[in-house]
């Protein structure tokens, strides 16, 4: 039978732990690399990335420390009442008396097969990588703390093994969000928090810049630091380990877009549900995509107004799912123009108005939407009045063509003052009207005093209308 190439002869405190016997004691990684690591048994399943966050900090720490390894060492020849427990050709365990300590000797391979790990997987296995992957490696002479626990291998004793394995392993518990930000973690330097640990450093940079930026949106110290632990949270989950650039450029930004008229009023509502960790969570969804800060503004204010208005939704935690979903189906209120005309053998002025439309949209690379109430399909059979004024309510922008005076164009422009009207904003209209060869037009007594834009054909009619849509949209989008 080979032996082992390190040894392991130890002395250890040795201690009756309620139904256990035990000896706790320190062993080098070269040493602790030797024991088997197993999947099957009462072993949770091999985590490869818990494994490389232990390999990097074994590396790269200063304050390098592990949790004691919990081991049993089972043998049917365990005998606890002599002065040797266990003493063969593999093993050689024995008590002295005088100090309360036991010598812990195996020596050959074979003696593994006696050894099981209680605690420690991962530890064990990750220790047994790093040495093999840099076998040069200074740690392999560190020192780890190791208890043993002794036994004789019967169905008692496996069914108290495994309560010991299930009571360590249940009652751990990850660390939360408020345990990255508190009060002793404040008081470290960048460097040393970013060395014990990346999502500190992140929460800690993070919780600077986001509590001088939304201070004076939310007064009570408590709620913005429950907000700020929410939003810190997710980043930490979003920026790459080391990359210590995103943060700064982040905050820069967000310092600017939450005074923009276009999120202003958004944050106003997120504070008053105090969820406000939601919208930082949001902006910081889309400037991953797009850092340009204007962009970020507006896409910001139209995805908030889908899922509110068009997912119906209150809660907003599950928005990356639904982000996708949302560019592929939303048009934005402002970038829909609802068109009211006569329909009788008015094609050409239709054509050039949504033609001017289109052009427009992309000039200017917005998705503007033309709609007229006899080109829009539902499916179903809908009554037009009703269609027409929801239209109307649903969209910014009106054109109204009231060549001819038609009725049906006359209330339709009437329903969009009195809307406007109602909300305090000015009349979002356009009125086109066709002239006769001396320039002449017949508008209503209630339109006379409104500003038109008056054509003798449809060039002139393309002409004014892609010019007032540019002035119009170039204002919107600032």
């Amino acid at each position: 039978m080979a032996n082992l190439e390190y040894p392991i002869d130890v002395y250890g405190l040795r201690r009756k732990v309620f139904n256990h016997t035990v000896a706790k004691t320190y062993l080098g990684l070269k040493e602790i690399a030797q024991f088997k690591t197993y999947d099957e048994g009462y072993q949770r399943k091999r985590d490869v990335e818990h494994e490389n966050k232990i390999i990097e900090y074994l590396k790269n720490s200063s304050n390098r420390y592990l949790p004691d390894i919990i081991i049993a060492i089972r043998h049917p020849d365990m005998n606890f009442g002599d002065k040797y427990l266990l003493n063969n050709n593999h093993f050689h365990i024995a008590k002295i008396k005088a100090y309360g300590i036991l010598r812990v000797w195996f020596w050959t391979e074979h003696s593994l097969d006696n050894i099981k790990i209680i605690d420690g997987n991962h530890r064990i296995s990750a220790i047994k990588r790093l040495l093999r992957e840099t076998p040069e490696s200074e740690l392999a002479d560190f020192e780890i703390g190791v208890t043993f626990i002794f036994s004789n291998d019967t169905q008692n004793d496996f069914e108290n093994e495994l309560a010991l394995f299930y009571y360590l392993n249940s009652k751990s518990k990850p660390l939360l969000p408020n345990d990255y930000l508190n009060d002793a973690t404040k008081e470290l330097s960048d460097a040393k928090a970013k060395e014990i640990d990346w999502w500190m450093y992140v929460f800690k940079k993070s919780n600077v810049r986001l509590s001088d930026i939304f201070s004076e949106y939310i007064t009570d110290k408590q709620k913005l630091q429950n907000n700020i632990v929410s939003a810190c949270d997710y980043l930490a989950q979003k920026i790459q380990k080391d990359d210590i650039e995103t943060m700064p450029i982040f905050f820069d930004m967000l310092s600017d877009i939450v005074h923009l008229p276009l999120v202003h009023h958004i944050i106003i509502e997120f504070v008053k549900k105090n969820k406000l960790y939601n919208l930082i969570d949001i902006i910081f969804f889309i400037f991953l995509k797009d850092n340009n800060i204007s962009t970020i503004a507006k896409e910001t204010h139209y995805f908030y107004d889908w899922l509110k208005n068009h997912a119906k939704l209150t809660e907003f935690d599950e928005f990356e799912n639904l982000y996708q979903t949302y560019k592929e189906t939303y048009v934005s209120q402002d970038y829909k123009i609802f068109v009211a005309m006569e329909f009788y053998q008015q094609d050409d002025v239709f054509s050039a108005i949504k033609g001017t439309i289109e052009k427009v949209a992309k000039d200017m690379k917005l998705p503007l939407d033309c709609i007229r109430i006899d080109k829009v399909e539902k499916g179903n059979t809908y009554e037009i009045m009703n269609e027409i004024l929801e239209q109307i309510q649903d969209n910014r922008l009106l054109i109204a063509d009231i060549t001819n005076k038609n009725a049906n164009v006359y209330l339709e422009v009437g329903y969009a003052m009195g809307l406007a009207k109602s909300k305090g904003i000015e009349n979002q209209i356009m009125f086109f009207i066709k002239t006769d060869e001396d320039g002449d037009a017949n508008v209503g007594f209630d339109l006379q005093s409104y500003q038109q834009n008056r054509y003798k054909n449809t060039e002139e009619l393309r002409t004014q209308l892609e010019a007032q849509l540019k002035v119009y949209y170039g204002k919107l989008i600032k």
